[in-house]
């Protein structure tokens, strides 16, 4: 992570990654309100950081 990167936001990047991945499995499921985002759930945690900033 980087030193410039508030921790809270930093996680919701790696949720909404995280939670991508595990979707993708039919043995998984994800808990009642978990992050996701179709749209950004494919692009790295940096990736997605640089999306939400704008």
């Amino acid at each position: 992570m980087s030193p410039t990167r508030p921790r809270k936001f930093t996680a919701r990047q790696e949720e909404t990654s995280v939670n991508g991945m595990v979707a993708e499995y039919d043995s998984l499921a994800l808990p009642n309100g978990a992050l996701r985002s179709e749209r950004l759930e494919y692009l790295s945690v940096e990736e997605i950081y640089e999306i939400l900033q704008k």
